[in-house]
């Protein structure tokens, strides 16, 4: 059995949910690194809107579109 890795977890919350915040990862334990996740994603042209709650100090990230055609990894 493969394990998805902590990208495609985050793409696939993002495709199903909507949106992802950090406290969210910390707790499902995926990723302490999510923005730099949403910024490889960015990168593969995925339109992700960013959320900041200062007061308690956490980012939401939501994805707003998906590209148009999908760049292959390298």
């Amino acid at each position: 059995m493969t394990t998805l890795t902590q990208e495609a977890q985050i793409l696939n919350i993002l495709l199903e949910k909507g949106e992802i915040d950090n406290f969210f990862c910390l707790d499902k334990r995926i990723s302490i690194r999510l923005g730099a996740y949403i910024y490889n994603l960015r990168n593969k042209g995925y339109v992700i809107e960013t959320h900041h709650n200062k007061k308690t100090r956490n980012t939401t990230y939501i994805l707003k579109e998906k590209p148009k055609t999908l760049k292959k990894a390298v």
